[in-house]
């Protein structure tokens, strides 16, 4: 069943001073038409105000946020030569209301078909890396992960001179990542 949800206001929770050339986090909120706090959840995307950037001379950085939280951060940047200050319950962004489908669950690899991409080569030579052996104790790692990546059809076996080395790090959670292209 879907849902239609109307975009809401973001409005400033605390007047807050932006020097120029710098960047602000404005503590905000998202409220609907009549000015209440949003009573359901929903993922959306702030965007910039138009009145409130040409009144202000400020930019948003456009944010995924949660309308449930009853505070949510808005980055404002100045790039003006002089400060600026942004009162309590100033309109700033609107909150666009998002379908989650549209993302990659974790362990997802989020996919398209709205456009492609292609790189033109002339006459260019690839650039050659000297090998780098893989560890043994991350070889079996190496192994899985290019499995797991050929399985859902990312890689495939090639001979092409443009390659690059397998690099993996070891994140802070106790899992291999793959750094640079197979």
């Amino acid at each position: 069943m879907m849902v239609k949800v109307d975009p809401g206001r973001v409005v400033a929770l605390q007047t807050i001073l932006v020097p120029a050339g710098h960047e602000a986090i404005v503590k905000s909120s998202v409220v609907n038409k009549l000015s209440s706090p949003c009573k359901q959840s929903f993922l959306g995307i702030l965007t910039p105000e138009k009145l409130f950037m040409e009144k202000f001379g400020l930019a948003i950085a456009r944010t995924l946020v949660d309308s449930n939280q009853s505070v949510i951060f808005t980055r404002v940047f100045n790039p003006g030569s002089s400060d600026v200050t942004i009162y309590q319950n100033t309109h700033m962004a609107l909150f666009t209301p998002i379908d989650k489908e549209c993302f990659a669950k974790p362990g997802e690899v989020g996919r398209t078909n709205l456009g492609s991409h292609s790189i033109k080569l002339n006459d260019e030579k690839p650039v050659r890396e000297p090998p780098r052996r893989i560890p043994l104790y991350k070889r079996q790692a190496v192994e899985d992960e290019i499995n797991k990546l050929e399985a859902q059809g990312l890689i495939e076996k090639s001979i092409s001179p443009w390659s690059s080395q397998i690099v993996m790090v070891q994140k802070e959670r106790p899992v291999l990542e793959n750094v640079c292209g197979l």
